[in-house]
């Protein structure tokens, strides 16, 4: 019988008998790997979800930002770009291995911020701040940015240009990216005279909700204006909160700024928390009416809290509560308010601190048998309500814990009813949850997720929230997660920005033997040569498009790290991607299709700034060791990123210890997140095949023969290796089942494909394949090794093309404006990945089309023409299509803004990697 697995929790009652220095490693994210788990995608991938570092540098208005970074840094933006309000508001200057070396693309940015506010001001947006977003290897380089902001600001009159660190690697330091990013907005206020009645609020990027009492309790103290950023109409506006008297910091990561603004313009700062218990609400009203002098009538809003509590208590008396961290408050101290109401908290999911034993000990009195799981923890993978298990408690629940039933305080008193707490109750089992990770947790139970972008506080956060619990067990609103990046029920829906958010190495040496055996490409221009002037007036010169590595229209396409998990991703390893958490949260949340489907052991390593500058490999090794005790794995892949190429990471080295502390085979993949997703296909096929299918003499169907091995006649099954087939090619396009069912169509009993669901003893019958497919240029090289080793033929194809054709010609015919396919068609180029581009062409050429290919990917020079293209820089696609006169282009749909102002249509083909779009 299959052993289950187990996730990991503590009760209230054994943490707090810790205490606050004694934190479970389990609990301590600096500890172990991190699980990337789409319930906590916010915390893995800063600026995916809410206002990250990244929306939070655009909280000030008529800002705009420059993306400093290698390219797997700025993936995630592509949800953001999306939203509305951020159009023209990103910008990217991509990071090569040259730059990481040299430091050249510091000088890049004075340039690259003039040209694009020249850009902006041609169309009447010209910025009043430009925000210099840089990443960890900024960090790792030790890049003095304040001195480069300076020269770029000399460049753009006028204009403030800040730095804005998205420092990964420094999320549990002293000054966490969320903190800093609060310093930079708030050092552009400039000096103003005082305004007695005027107040700001610091700590949120948004507006408080409507419903929050706090300004009407202000006015009571005299106080006419209350600014918040998030309120601001625009940089006059903003600029006004200068003149505040004194500054409200309503979330701790603001403090850092409040400070600099007392400092620096004389403002003091009074701090509030948010809370979601009654009386600590009042009595923080109270203490607030001491210092200003006043004494708060808050009566009207309390009744009105106290009122909703009580209307959904009788409604719902047995109510049992599954607490998440992914919702607006702390889940610890959301959990004691319900736990004091009278409720169950069955468990929480939370990031335990040294601050969160305020709240656990109230628990440990209160409710001592709740359960506290860590998100991060790689066991969460394993999640099951009814198996989790303590490791406090091997035996699991005895049915008799004490989860906080209890009667409510006396509102008269505020005190706590001693006397009606029961007892020997049986286990509950959660019937509601609370914040987008327990909703994730819980699909088939009522959700709210509670996490707005407006804020909730005071008595009307709790008179709302206790309003929607009520209406989510009202309506039995069900599988409540719903990720900030949302995804169909099949490849080919549209992925999309949730808009109403409060619904409830390979070895080097081999490697450079390898490459003179893989198929030829035509290799990418060192240097795009300077497009020809166009008129096009929205645009002016575009003088920025001269800068190598600036993008003013697309985001970043998906790096070779993405490739990598690609197609590990079913295969039942465990994949590390050796970073702080940034990039393995753009991989599984942006460039993973199945991420919300179909759960994977893929994890971050975790890295802090000391781990990377101190090089601590071993600690790396000791938590993948950690990690393959508690998920059943067959093999281990390390997968790099630029962290380890900025400190030189010893793969090999690295691989050879992790082997012998895990008795797992171990492979490392030296991919960076400067090159592209086919790259990293590409090295984890090799990395694969030299790992598990290397040749074994008359074995698996093969006999020597003079010229080498050839295949006997009796092998009993027709098998066929695919290669190159990932969703960041073909998401809605081909599925993986679509793919194998028309192979199956073609007589192959067995379909051997990486990332489709091939595992890892699957894939060493690939030396009994009849043939190799390789359905993208990713694939080729992984075909030619098979072929050198086994002597197995490979071709270039897509299963059941035909099909495939039919259904985009009919994309075609419905643009065309006739009856036949070429009318009114002209003359098309085709951007995509090199192989289905090609077949799409032959397909156009057979209806009389002239038809030219092109792509900013791999290109083989076995497909290749001679008018085919290789595109290096975005603006190279509008050069080619203005010089060669094409009518149509056939591509996803990201690229239509780098064609506007042409007289071109685009006929949209998803391309995953380029969009992580699927519409």
């Amino acid at each position: 019988m299959e052993s289950i697995m187990e996730s990991v929790y503590y009760t209230a009652a054994q943490l707090a008998a810790r205490g606050s220095g004694d934190i479970p490693k389990e609990l301590n994210s600096s500890t172990h790997l991190i699980y990337s788990s789409p319930a906590t995608l916010a915390f893995n991938s800063p600026g995916a979800e809410g206002y990250g570092v990244k929306r939070a540098g655009l909280a000030v208005p008529g800002s705009v930002m420059l993306i400093v970074s290698p390219g797997c840094c700025g993936r995630n933006t592509s949800a953001i770009s999306r939203m509305p309000g951020y159009e023209d508001r990103f910008f990217y200057l991509t990071m090569d291995e040259t730059d990481l070396v040299t430091g050249r693309h510091l000088k890049k940015i004075p340039d690259a911020v003039s040209g694009l506010c020249r850009g902006l001001e041609e169309k009447g947006k010209r910025p009043r701040v430009v925000m210099i977003c840089i990443t960890c290897v900024d960090a790792l380089l030790g890049t003095d940015m304040e001195r480069v902001c300076r020269r770029a600001q000399d460049k753009v009159p006028g204009v403030r240009v800040r730095p804005c660190y998205m420092y990964a690697l420094t999320r549990e330091g002293r000054k966490p990216p969320m903190v800093h990013v609060r310093q930079s907005i708030y050092e552009l206020l400039e000096p103003r005279k005082k305004r007695p009645s005027a107040v700001n609020l610091l700590g949120f990027f948004a507006p408080l909700s409507e419903g929050s009492e706090l300004p009407a309790v202000l006015s009571q103290a005299g106080v006419r204006t209350v600014r918040q950023i998030g309120a601001c109409r625009d940089y006059d506006s903003f600029q006004e909160m200068a003149e505040a008297n004194f500054n409200l910091v309503l979330n701790p990561e603001a403090r850092p700024a409040a400070y600099d603004l007392q400092k620096r313009l004389g403002i003091p700062f009074i701090e509030l928390a948010r809370f979601y218990q009654i009386d600590r609400i009042g009595a923080q009203y109270a203490a607030l009416g001491q210092v200003l002098q006043t004494a708060f009538d808050d009566q009207k809003w309390k009744n009105e809290a106290e009122s909703a509590v009580a209307s959904f208590r009788d409604a719902f008396p047995d109510a049992v509560f599954s607490v998440g961290e992914g919702m607006n408050g702390n889940p610890f101290e959301l959990a004691c308010a319900l736990v004091r109401e009278g409720f169950a908290v069955r468990e929480i999911f939370g990031t335990v601190n040294a601050d969160s034993f305020v709240w656990i000990r109230v628990l440990a009195a209160l409710s001592p048998q709740t359960r506290i799981y860590s998100n991060l923890h790689p066991a969460m993978l394993h999640y099951r309500e009814h198996y989790a298990a303590s490791l406090n408690d091997p035996e699991g629940d005895d049915g008799k814990k004490d989860y906080g039933k209890k009667a409510p305080l006396k509102k008269d008193s505020g005190k706590e009813d001693p006397g009606k707490r029961e007892t020997g109750k049986k286990d509950p089992a959660v019937t509601i949850t609370i914040g987008r990770d327990a909703g994730w947790y819980h699909p088939e139970l009522p959700n709210v997720q509670w996490i707005s972008d407006v804020q909730p506080f005071g008595y009307g956060a709790v008179t709302a929230l206790f309003n929607a619990l009520g209406e989510a067990m009202r309506t039995g609103s069900r599988g409540g997660f719903s990720p900030e990046i949302t995804l169909g029920e099949k490849d080919g829906v549209s992925r999309t920005v949730q808009e109403d958010r409060a619904a409830p190495g390979t070895e080097e040496k081999a490697e450079k033997t390898e490459r003179a055996e893989r198929p030829e490409r035509v290799e990418k221009p060192e240097r795009a040569e300077k497009p020809e002037r166009a008129e096009r007036p929205e645009m002016g010169e575009r003088t920025e498009k001269r800068i190598r590595g600036f993008r003013r229209f697309t985001t970043p396409f998906a790096p070779d790290q993405s490739g990598a998990v690609s197609v590990l991703y079913d295969m039942g390893g465990i994949s590390v991607v050796c970073d702080a958490g940034g990039c393995t949260g753009n991989i599984c949340g942006f460039d993973e299709p199945r991420w919300f489907k179909e759960r994977s052991a893929v994890f971050s390593a975790g890295l802090r700034d000391m781990d990377a500058i101190l090089g601590r490999d071993d600690r790396l090794v000791e938590k993948l060791a950690e990690a393959a005790q508690q998920t059943p794995a067959r093999f281990a892949a390390v997968i790099g990123t630029p962290v380890p190429a900025v400190i030189g990471t010893d793969y090999r080295a690295l691989c050879r210890m992790a082997e012998k502390k895990t008795g797992l085979p171990v492979l490392g993949i030296n991919t960076d997140g400067m090159e592209y997703y086919d790259r990293g296909i590409e090295k984890t096929y090799l990395a694969l095949l030299k790992k598990f299918c290397r040749r074994k003499d008359g074995a698996n169907g093969l006999v020597r023969a003079e010229s080498g091995f050839v295949r006997q006649q009796s092998v009993p099954s027709r098998i066929i290796g695919v290669w190159g087939f990932t969703p960041l090619d073909f998401a809605g396009i081909l599925t993986a089942d679509e793919l194998k069912s028309r192979l199956r169509d073609q007589g192959f009993d067995e379909i051997l494909c990486c990332g489709a669901g091939t595992d890892i003893e699957a894939l060493k019958d690939i030396r009994k394949a009849e043939k190799n497919l390789v359905v993208s240029p990713a694939g080729a090289a992984a075909a030619v090794w098979l072929e050198k080793e086994y002597g197995t033929p490979w071709e270039y194809g897509i299963p059941g093309g035909e099909a495939l054709m039919e259904i985009i010609f009919k994309k075609l015919s419905d643009r065309s404006n006739g009856d036949n396919i070429s009318d009114g068609m002209g003359k098309v180029l085709v951007v995509h990945q090199q192989v289905l581009a090609d077949r799409i062409r032959r397909r156009l050429e057979e209806a009389g089309i002239y038809a030219v290919t092109a792509g900013f990917f791999m290109m083989n020079k076995d497909l290749l023409r001679g008018e085919d293209s290789v595109l290096r820089e975005e603006a190279d696609l509008y050069k080619l299509v203005l010089e060669r006169g094409f009518d149509c282009v056939i591509a996803d749909r990201a690229l239509e803004p780098v064609l506007a102002g042409l007289r071109v249509k685009l006929i949209p083909l998803p391309h995953f990697a380029v969009s992580g779009d699927l519409s």
